[in-house]
């Protein structure tokens, strides 16, 4: 798996409506999802734990929505729903929420499906 992990799509959506995202953010905590060596399922576990922290309930993190750019990026766990975006994306439509961890921009949350595919 790919870090850092941007997070997109419905996870994305959950988390621009979870009340204490900025409390994580403001609080630049290393949840250790950068560490190298580690499984996706590791990381997908220090993911929900931020994802969690900031007010988003566990069981709406059974697997998460993520986006990659390129098919080698793609996790084979299923604690992911992996999308593969067709365009560049720029830095400034990224959110850094930890390190390692960014979400996608609010205005790409629900953009059309030709920009992503399953990946």
């Amino acid at each position: 798996m790919d870090v850092p992990v941007i997070i997109s799509h419905r996870t994305a959506a959950q988390f621009y409506h979870a009340a204490n995202r900025r409390d994580v953010i403001a609080s630049r905590r290393d949840y250790g999802i950068a560490e190298p060596g580690i499984k996706a399922s590791v990381i997908a576990g220090r993911i929900r734990q931020a994802l969690t922290d900031c007010g988003i309930p566990q069981r709406e993190l059974k697997c998460m929505d993520t986006l990659v750019f390129a098919p080698f990026g793609r996790s084979n766990s299923r604690m992911f729903s992996t999308h593969m975006v067709r365009t560049i994306i720029p830095s400034s439509r990224l959110l850094h929420v930890c390190h390692g961890l960014f979400v996608v921009g609010p205005e790409l949350c629900f953009v059309q499906a030709s920009m992503f595919q399953k990946a």
